[in-house]
């Protein structure tokens, strides 16, 4: 993006993934001219082509995903926004107002904005505009249709400060929904239109504080009344009246809560937040709704959290939390219970606990529970990080046992010398065989080199214990299936030296062997050997920019295989010790030796920290 100058902008995107049938581009191109902060126009187009990875989700870790697909063709989609403070085009002017248009083609696949089989079109605005000197009004406009789902509503409000402690407003919502397939349910699918009018009463009263200016009182209340003007097909009635307020009670507690009944039963909130001292605090809430405004089907839906997290002292803090949903749509019920203990300067615990059940519509129910035990350690030279963690999880997709450990342990030997190891492990039992089992094992351990009389000098040597036997539900960072298990030695030594302050020299040797085969459970292993090297030049250019221009090859010895290319980057220092970069890798392997899936030529984004 580029600002042409202080009030227009223009800026392009481009995007590629995946190879084959996941291939896919997206580009497109934006504008935006702006008055100030508060008024201004955007606009967007976007083409993407291919049908890519789609949207992939999981409710058990990784070990399978729910995929959300697209059609693959070529598709479009724009967007138009729009803003407006009245106070920037009208002296003495107040209110705001806004727009929006966005159309997405059938098969549009961007991040967040999948249009899988259908085009969808949504419009909407919204206004805030003061009528008179104690009369706002609020107007919300929103419309989103597609083929086969429509959801449409307006919402206006009238609100008057009448008194200094009153206030009244008066509210008329009006939405249409139709849903061609139902939902899966004609019972749950609401079809139709409906218009609700609510009335609203809010007293805030206010005290002379100590300085004899006036201050909230702590308390307030509200009422509404609302009922159901209008409506056709099978939309229910929706007639609600109720109470509620808040309250601060004492110095450290305070109460929130609304109640309503009428049509669809019961409703409303409750809420508490208590600050026991300085150390703890306890909060409940709790919500019912008796409407889901955001979908297309009928259905009470309830939230609570409860929680609380109390410091005992300087070395020893727990903390716990509920939070159950209910009704129409997903639903879970989630347990977690944690204990953070620091008995001195130099070790560190920390217990956690967790039990629940979710049901997704996608992956069906699923029970879990959870238990983790963390442990830290750190004394002059020496620090140490671990953590083991055991969790069940049962549910329509099988019973799973999975055990967890992750450890890492650094060495400052001398002054020139650090040493740095790790050790993390994976290992699940699935009832339904050991073909849906996933394990893995990262063993690594190497030294670092920086000479303290020669800080031109930076190298790494590692040696790389490397076991991935990934579930058939598993997939890759570019969402592919992972379709190879493997047991990787790799040995590495990286080096660095600072010519002069503009010049730095550098290079990579690595070697692998590794067994390979399909899966976990079929075919037989194989060997596999390659051997990596890397020429490196940083030049340190003017002010805060560097850039990075490396040569590679990538020898694999059983293919009889050999490939050659360059990688350029192009960083900025943004603070003393953080820089990021973007760059082009002319080749498609990676020099991280354990990544066979030569998927990595293309654009990368890197950031790099240094201690």
């Amino acid at each position: 993006s580029y600002w042409v100058n202080d009030f227009f902008k223009v800026g392009i995107t481009g995007y590629r993934q995946g190879d084959n049938l996941q291939a896919q581009k997206l580009y497109g191109v934006d504008a935006m001219a702006r008055l100030s902060q508060e008024t201004y126009l955007k606009a967007e187009v976007a083409r993407s082509e291919g049908s890519g990875a789609g949207q992939q989700n999981s409710v058990t870790g990784g070990f399978e995903f729910s995929s959300t697909g697209v059609v693959g063709e070529r598709a479009d989609a724009k967007r138009v926004e729009a803003q407006v403070n009245l106070a920037d085009l009208v002296k003495d002017g107040k209110g705001k107002a806004s727009a929006y248009w966005q159309d997405r083609d059938k098969g549009f696949s961007g991040p967040g904005q999948l249009a899988p089989s259908e085009e969808v079109k949504q419009v909407g605005g919204r206004m805030t505009l003061p009528l008179a000197k104690t009369v706002d009004a609020d107007v919300k406009i929103d419309d989103r249709v597609s083929p086969t789902q429509t959801a449409r509503s307006a919402d206006i409000a009238l609100s008057w400060q009448f008194a200094k402690e009153w206030q009244a407003s008066l509210a008329a919502r009006k939405d249409d929904r139709w849903s061609a397939v139902a939902n899966a349910s004609p019972v749950l699918s609401e079809n139709g239109e409906r218009t609700d009018i609510q009335g609203r009463l809010h007293y805030k009263p206010v005290v002379a504080g100590p300085d004899k200016k006036e201050v909230p009182a702590g308390w307030d209340l509200f009422s509404f009344l609302q009922g159901t003007a209008e409506k056709t097909g099978n939309r229910q009635d929706n007639n609600r009246g109720g109470i509620g307020g808040g309250w601060q009670a004492t110095e450290r507690f305070r109460l929130t809560g609304s109640v309503s009944s009428g049509d669809g039963g019961t409703g409303g909130t409750i809420g508490g937040d208590y600050r026991v001292n300085d150390r703890s605090n306890v909060y409940l809430n709790y919500t019912m709704e008796t409407d889901r405004p955001d979908s297309n089907y009928r259905g009470r839906y309830g939230t609570a959290v409860t929680g609380t997290k109390y410091r005992v002292d300087d070395k020893m803090s727990v903390y716990g939390e509920t939070k159950a949903t209910h009704g129409a749509g997903p639903e879970s019920l989630v347990n977690a219970f944690g204990l953070d203990l620091s008995p001195n300067d130099r070790w560190t615990y920390g217990l956690k606990v967790e039990v629940g059940q979710i049901s997704d519509p996608l992956a069906g129910d699923l029970t879990r529970q959870a238990v983790g035990f963390s442990t830290a350690y750190k004394l002059d030279k020496t620090k140490y990080a671990g953590s083991v963690e055991y969790r069940h999880e049962d549910g329509t997709l099988g019973e799973r046992h999975v055990w967890f450990l992750r450890n890492s342990l650094s060495q400052q030997v001398n002054k020139d010398w650090r040493w740095i190891g790790k050790f993390n492990m994976s290992f699940s039992e699935n009832s339904r065989g050991t073909f849906y089992d996933g394990d893995f094992v990262e063993f690594v351990t190497g030294g670092a080199y920086r000479p303290v009389n020669n800080d031109r000098w930076n190298a790494l040597f590692k040696y790389t214990y490397y076991q991935d036997m990934p579930s058939p539900g598993q997939v890759t960072a570019s969402s592919q299936v992972a379709d190879y298990s493997q047991r990787s030695h790799v040995l590495s030594a990286d080096a660095v030296y600072d010519l002069n302050k503009y010049l730095s020299l550098g290079g990579k040797v690595g070697y692998r062997y590794s067994m390979l085969k399909p899966s976990k459970t079929a075919g037989d292993w194989f060997e596999s050997h390659a051997v990596l090297g890397v020429a490196r030049l940083d030049l340190h250019l003017v002010n805060k920019w560097d850039m990075l221009v490396e040569g590679r090859t990538l020898a694999a010895t059983e293919a009889r295989d050999q490939k050659s290319g360059f990688l350029l980057a192009l960083y900025y220092h943004m603070t003393k010790n953080i820089k990021a970069g973007v760059g082009y890798n002319f080749t498609d392997f990676s020099d991280n030796m354990t990544d066979l899936s030569y998927r990595s030529h293309g654009w990368f984004l890197n950031v790099i920290g240094s201690m």
